[in-house]
């Protein structure tokens, strides 16, 4: 945290980040409560360059979120297991009687979610046999376990 001297020569904090907001699971959550972090003046400017229209950004970016979300050629992502698998492991033990293709379809679907929504979405189609919707970009997805993105298109 930096500390500046504004116009009225009223001391205020403030925070900067670059390439961090893109993995915040809930940015709306977070936002909601940065007025938490002080009780004076805040100044705070973020910036992403996780930026969706950017041609050669796209082209950094889709490839490593895609083997987050598939593995790598062996099936594999950070010595552990890819994001679309864990999804499925976590739904299997939350749910193992589902069809093999409601699993599938689930798993899918409740890609860019955490743990508690994910079972959430389970439920909720149950109930209303409705598939959840995924992230608005299509290779956006993050970790169920922790909800780090992985370099979320926002």
């Amino acid at each position: 945290m930096l500390n500046f001297i504004n116009t009225n020569s009223i001391i205020c904090d403030a925070i900067i980040s670059y390439n961090v907001i893109e993995h915040i699971y809930d940015i709306k959550g977070f936002c909601k409560d940065l007025y938490l972090l002080n009780d004076k003046s805040l100044i705070i400017v973020m910036s992403t360059g996780a930026n969706k229209f950017n041609p050669f950004t796209r082209k950094s970016i889709v490839p490593k979120q895609i083997i987050a979300e598939n593995g790598d050629k062996n099936g594999l992502f950070q010595n552990g297991k890819p994001y679309l698998k864990l999804r499925e492991d976590i739904i299997k033990e939350y749910k193992s009687d589902l069809s093999l293709d409601d699993l599938k379809e689930l798993s899918l679907c409740t890609r860019g979610m955490i743990k508690k929504d994910i079972l959430n979405a389970v439920d909720y189609f149950l109930i209303n046999h409705q598939i959840p919707r995924v992230p608005g970009y299509p290779t956006n997805t993050c970790d169920p376990l922790t909800g780090y993105w992985a370099e979320n298109f926002i």
